[in-house]
């Protein structure tokens, strides 16, 4: 099949849609097509007034972690164009929307642009966090995670709550960790610790684990941080820098392939 023949309509039904269903989407409840994101313009003509329904603002597709929690759009251009054309529109789209996530396609794979969330307090962003690290972990689509807070005890009390179904797979990137206080049904007050990926004598790290928890100040090229981790972290750091720095751009062939949600 020639996609270069096929209308942008056609792409989003033969390779966009089916690829972000292989990705563990949910096509009932999590993809919605032609979301509308701005009501039309209102045209007066006397004494009626309608909306214009041909300027109402649509997403090609929004992604929704359940409903009323939106966490994406996704911009789909026609074969003739790049895989990153609709990425401008797919940004100011995601600012209408109010979503962190932007994704743009022409049918050969994805181009991917997240933004800082910066929300308050209590608004979801863990678990916002969790639902992207828990498919980017199933799908095998990634080999290392990394997640950044900015204290201590949100790491410890993410590892032991939001964070608990990685529970073996997860390790806190310090040769320190005080535990988190936890209180059962009874009252009994227990302290629950979290697993360290550096080793407290060599400093070394432990780099068997799929997903690691830091302080982004570790990251972020701190004299302390420089002086308290091992070389390896300071890898970490300048690999998130370069993440940062540039859109990843994915393949739908192998994500077709990859983005299996492996049972395990």
């Amino acid at each position: 099949m020639d996609k270069k023949h096929l209308s942008e309509s056609d792409i989003c039904d033969k390779f966009i849609r089916p690829a972000m269903e292989a990705a563990g989407w949910n096509g009932m409840d999590q993809i919605y097509r032609e979301f509308p994101l701005r009501a039309g313009r209102v045209v007066v003509r006397g004494q009626k007034a309608y909306r214009d329904k041909t300027t109402v603002v649509r997403a090609d597709y929004a992604l929704f972690h359940k409903p009323n929690i939106p966490l994406a759009v996704v911009e789909a251009k026609d074969n003739s164009q790049a895989m990153g054309a609709g990425m401008a529109q797919a940004i100011h789209y995601a600012g209408l929307l109010g979503v962190p996530f932007s994704f743009s396609s022409n049918g050969d794979g994805f181009v991917f642009r997240d933004a800082t969330m910066a929300t308050g307090t209590g608004t979801g962003k863990t678990t916002t966090a969790f639902q992207i690290i828990w498919r980017l972990w199933k799908s095998g689509a990634k080999k290392r995670i990394l997640f950044l807070a900015d204290r201590n005890i949100l790491i410890d009390q993410t590892m032991v709550n939001d964070f608990r179904p990685f529970k073996g797979a997860m390790a806190k990137l310090s040769p320190n960790a005080k535990g988190v206080e936890r209180v059962d049904a009874q009252g009994t007050v227990s302290v629950e610790d979290v697993t360290l990926a550096v080793n407290k004598t060599t400093k070394q790290v432990d780099k068997s684990y799929e997903i690691y928890l830091s302080l982004y100040q570790a990251v972020s090229g701190t004299e302390e941080a420089d002086s308290t981790h091992h070389s390896d972290t300071r890898k970490y750091r300048a690999d998130v820098q370069r993440r940062h720095r540039r859109e990843a751009a994915f393949s739908i062939r192998p994500m077709g392939r990859q983005l299996q949600d492996r049972k395990s």
